[in-house]
C-alpha cells in the first residue's frame, strides 16, 4: 500500500494507472486536418476506462474523511431534515425594483 494524497492505494493499482497514462500522446482534430502528435503530461485521458473508477475512489475517500470520528480532521456538514437548511428570509430583497 502506498500513500497517495489522502488515500492509501495498493502499489500495483498505482502502477497500472501510470501505465495507462505514461507516454500518452494526443492529436488535435479539426474536420479532416490533424496536428502532429504531442505528449500529454497531466490530466486524465478522455474516454479512459479508468476515469469512473478513479472518480469513485476519490469520492469515497472524500466521504471517509468527511465522516471520520476524529473531531479535528473531520469536515462539518450542515444539514436539516425539515427542508429548512437556509433562512429564506435572508434571500428576500429589501426593496422592489419596478
Amino acid at each position: 500500500m502506498a500513500y497517495h494524497g489522502e488515500v492509501w492505494l495498493p502499489g500495483k493499482f498505482i502502477s497500472m494507472v501510470h501505465q495507462f497514462h505514461d507516454n500518452m500522446l494526443a492529436r488535435v482534430l479539426d474536420d479532416e486536418d490533424s496536428s502532429n502528435a504531442f505528449s500529454v503530461n497531466n490530466g486524465v485521458k478522455q474516454d479512459c476506462i479508468l476515469a469512473p473508477t478513479l472518480v469513485s475512489m476519490m469520492f469515497s475517500a472524500m466521504l471517509s474523511g468527511a465522516f471520520c470520528d476524529d473531531k479535528e480532521t473531520s469536515i462539518k456538514i450542515r444539514y436539516r431534515t425539515d427542508g429548512r437548511l437556509f433562512n429564506l428570509q435572508r434571500f428576500q430583497a429589501k426593496i422592489k425594483v419596478e
